[in-house]
């Protein structure tokens, strides 16, 4: 079994905690009729589907490696994710923020925030940006160490181009 250590202790607690429900369900009951029975109750408690799918991992790893019986299928009642509305800015919302931003304490904040909306990168990423991963000739920039540990490209046409031309002109050397 090769799991994190904080998987490890959810999985045991979420064992732990259907071990103390066996009680109520009758014996003669299947163990898939007694995994869906307590994955339904969690279900009717308004847990969130993440943490009803974890407690049916734990449950069907505690059937299969520990007790050496693979649970079967199990059809309880499960929690829906909620549709997520996306939503953003009005242009003119986004045009005003901008307007409303300055550069503070010589720090180039408003190319920050620039690069954070146009490229979609992740708060650290212009933080740790070096000149050699801007190139402004070939219009790309280049995102090292990102959460997966690799690298990434992004073109910087159209918009966002234009949001660095201060840089081209040397205003911005301090990335």
């Amino acid at each position: 079994m090769h799991l994190s250590y904080a998987t490890e202790k959810s999985y045991r607690s979420w064992a732990q905690s259907y071990i103390r429900a066996l009680p109520k369900y009758p014996t003669a009951w299947p163990s898939e009729k007694k995994a869906e029975a307590f994955l339904t109750g969690l279900a009717q408690r308004d847990v969130a589907a993440a943490t009803q799918n974890q407690a049916l991992n734990a449950i069907a790893l505690l059937y299969k490696d520990v007790l050496g019986m693979p649970l079967g299928t199990v059809d309880a009642l499960r929690v829906r994710r909620p549709a997520t509305v996306r939503e953003a800015l009005s242009i003119e919302d986004t045009r005003a923020l901008f307007g409303a931003m300055e550069d503070v304490g010589g720090y180039p904040t408003r190319l920050i925030v620039r690069l954070l909306y146009a490229c979609g990168l992740r708060v650290s990423e212009p933080l740790e940006l070096r000149i050699k991963d801007v190139d402004l000739a070939g219009a790309r920039l280049t995102i090292r160490g990102n959460r997966a540990r690799e690298s990434k490209t992004d073109d910087l046409t159209g918009s966002r181009r234009c949001s660095c031309a201060h840089v081209r002109r040397g205003g911005c050397l301090r990335l």
